[in-house]
């Protein structure tokens, strides 16, 4: 699992990434892998929308927690900071998941259309 440390023949070794296959591997087999499941991950993210009246309620909300250099955007840093922040407590490995999820267009931001698309998914 990415962000966990293993040992082999005496050396210490971390999983920081995985490639394209690897992730997607891992996201189809979360029964094995159960950090890489996005329903999981998600569910922990829309837990505390229940106490709004709406999704886009929470979302707004949410995004302005997140985004606090006011750009409209989130990036990986602002994304998994925000989250903690909010008692979202993820793993390395459901950092990367989501950002794989989140990030549709793959450049390295979340948009406010991405965030709010990707949470109706779930909501």
């Amino acid at each position: 699992m990415i962000g966990r440390t293993t040992y082999l023949s005496g050396f210490k070794f971390m999983l920081v990434s995985v490639d394209e296959y690897t992730a997607k591997y891992m996201e189809d087999n979360t029964e094995v892998f159960p950090e890489a499941s996005l329903k999981a991950i998600m569910a922990k993210i829309t837990a505390p929308a229940r106490a709004f009246p709406s999704l886009q309620d929470y979302v707004i909300d949410l995004l302005g927690k997140l985004d606090k250099n006011g750009d409209k955007v989130l990036n990986f840093a602002e994304f998994t900071t925000g989250l903690r922040m909010c008692d979202v407590h993820i793993t390395d490995h459901e950092e990367q998941t989501l950002m794989r999820r989140f990030d549709l267009n793959c450049d390295g931001k979340i948009s406010m259309e991405e965030f709010y698309n990707t949470l109706a998914e779930y909501f």
